[in-house]
């Protein structure tokens, strides 16, 4: 009796032994297995913040860190001369293609351009810009005339682009093509009044076909439909071919007073023969007014962007 009662009592103590060493391990898996979930999530949640929060000193030392993927990722337009034309003009005037291999859409994008003698020493530089947005996968054509002061046009032997500028969003890129750098800042060329509310006029066009002369003229009704007299307006008109690639822009104004509800009529010209015959298809995508009074906003002018759907007003 006495060695059952013993045995007993050993196999309930070996057994509470088993239930709280049971309980130690289950309690250390449970917390271990908590501790774990919190730092996943936790991990997970910075990194999205920081993809959609990243401020612009974080973006700079990005690009500053790691300055060649940045440029080679950056670095989204394409430039190819298509002519040179040294005999029609005094000054050499050629016509380049740029296409956007870019993702996005650009909103603007400004080139230099370098004039070059035989030695690679730069005679002359131009610059010029196209405000119309050029699409992902679309091009587009720039014009550029050299500023030789008399020079001999035989003494430049290379027309290079040195820099561009481009815009997507809020934020503009200069790409430099000599030093394979990037410099971005933010763009402070913002809305700042309801693009709906200042966007008051309408234009219908209509296609007039080639003139004369050969350019293609196209007829611009452009009607008020504020409550306000509007005292002075400009509109650019962008001409596209056949696979909506831009071609050129041609920029009108009216200073005749448009009260609420008339309207001004206008004619837009694509006079550059290289381009009259391949245009497809038209259409306004900016312009600009000026009230005859301040309005409700405390401003008496506006830029439109049609295609942007951005609006800007100040005091002129």
């Amino acid at each position: 009796m006495c060695n059952g009662l013993q045995l007993e009592k050993g196999t309930l103590t070996h057994i509470k032994m088993l239930v709280f060493i049971f309980v130690v391990l289950l309690i250390f898996t449970s917390c271990k297995k908590e501790e774990i979930k919190d730092d996943s999530g936790s991990s997970s949640f910075k990194t999205s913040e920081i993809d959609k929060n990243i401020n612009d000193s974080e973006k700079d030392s990005l690009i500053d860190n790691d300055n060649e993927i940045d440029f080679t990722k950056m670095n989204i337009l394409g430039f190819e001369m298509l002519n040179r034309d040294d005999e029609s003009y005094d000054e050499i005037i050629s016509t380049f293609k740029i296409i956007n291999n870019g993702t996005e859409n650009i909103n603007y994008f400004s080139v230099s351009f370098s004039y070059l003698d035989v030695d690679g020493n730069e005679i002359c530089t131009d610059g010029r810009f196209n405000d119309c947005q050029l699409q992902s996968g679309k091009t587009a054509f720039m014009k550029t005339y050299s500023n030789l002061s008399g020079r001999d046009k035989s003494s430049i032997a290379n027309i290079n682009v040195t820099s561009y500028q481009y815009y997507i969003d809020e934020k503009c890129y200069e790409v430099n093509l000599q030093t394979e750098s990037i410099n971005y800042w933010e763009n402070t060329q913002k809305s700042n009044v309801d693009f709906e509310k200042v966007n008051i006029l309408e234009f219908n066009t209509t296609d007039k076909g080639a003139n004369s002369i050969g350019s293609r003229e196209i007829e611009v009704q452009i009607k008020n439909n504020s409550t306000v007299p509007i005292a002075y307006t400009s509109y650019s008109m962008a001409y596209f071919d056949l696979d909506n690639n831009y071609l050129t822009t041609d920029g009108r104004y009216s200073d005749s007073l448009i009260n609420p509800g008339n309207y001004v009529m206008s004619s837009s010209f694509c006079t550059d023969t290289e381009f009259a015959n391949m245009v497809n298809t038209f259409g306004i995508f900016k312009y600009k007014y000026n009230l005859v009074e301040n309005d409700e906003n405390g401003y008496n002018y506006y830029e439109i962007n049609l295609q942007t759907q951005t609006a800007i007003g100040s005091t002129k």
